[in-house]
């Protein structure tokens, strides 16, 4: 199901060609085509759930009991607005629903009963389905048109380069300060402040040193400075120079 929203669209485009060159034989209909869409009906918005309801309506659950021939319909309802996933997961009589968690490589699936009375239990779930691994080549395709594979990135040569990056991955994860400022510097060296001539020191105080949270590296010490503009270091310091 694709709204009106025009980065959807493209996207819903790269994962079509996606899905039909991973499974073969596939048939995809996208919903804002001219073989399902209808001319006088508003199209799918994100941001209106009466007027996703209507579309639902009169183009989706149409399209629905013409094509499905006494096969179930499941919904897949990852992905999306508020509002749309509301319209659509009332809106017709799903077998049953699929919802991807954020983080997690598996489908949860619910069954909906719409007919429940008011306090109980709406959705009962159907269990779980492991998802199998996606490739970044996967993960490119689906957000460009193309891409090329080159070499390997260099940094991978280094024995400490899968390690020193999962390092940082959780420092930033649980907001270390000392990573947090060293990040804030680089991104004033390398983007706010590039292109001025003039430049001084940051300072990173003594208790958020950096060579404590990779001391197996040797990649960070006090002797290393970074230059960034608008900043002195003073003393009782660390520095980093660029």
């Amino acid at each position: 199901m694709v709204s009106d929203f025009k980065p959807a669209r493209e996207g819903a485009e790269n994962l079509k060609t996606l899905l039909e060159q991973e499974l073969p034989g596939i048939c995809i209909y996208r919903t804002d085509s001219d073989l399902i869409a209808a001319p006088d009906v508003p199209q799918l918005t994100g941001d209106d759930a009466i007027i996703a309801q209507q579309w639902m309506a009169q183009v989706l659950q149409p399209f629905l009991d013409k094509h499905r021939k006494n096969r179930p319909c499941w919904l897949n309802l990852t992905g999306g607005t508020k509002a749309t996933s509301l319209a659509l997961s009332s809106g017709y009589a799903w077998a049953g629903i699929d919802y991807k968690p954020a983080g997690k490589n598996y489908l949860s699936s619910y069954q909906i009963n719409l007919k429940q009375a008011p306090g109980a239990e709406v959705f009962t779930s159907l269990g779980e389905k492991p998802l199998p691994p996606v490739t970044p080549q996967q993960v490119a395709c689906i957000y460009n048109k193309s891409f090329e594979e080159k070499s390997p990135n260099p940094f991978r040569k280094h024995p400490y380069s899968t390690q020193l990056a999962e390092d940082i991955f959780m420092g930033l994860d649980r907001q270390d300060e000392g990573l947090l400022d060293l990040f804030n510097a680089l991104t004033r060296i390398w983007s706010d402040e590039r292109d001025k001539k003039i430049s001084s020191l940051v300072k990173i105080q003594p208790d958020l040193a950096l060579e404590r949270f990779f001391p197996q590296y040797g990649c960070l010490a006090s002797r290393n400075m970074v230059t960034v503009p608008g900043k002195f270091c003073t003393e009782g310091v660390f520095c980093l120079r660029r």
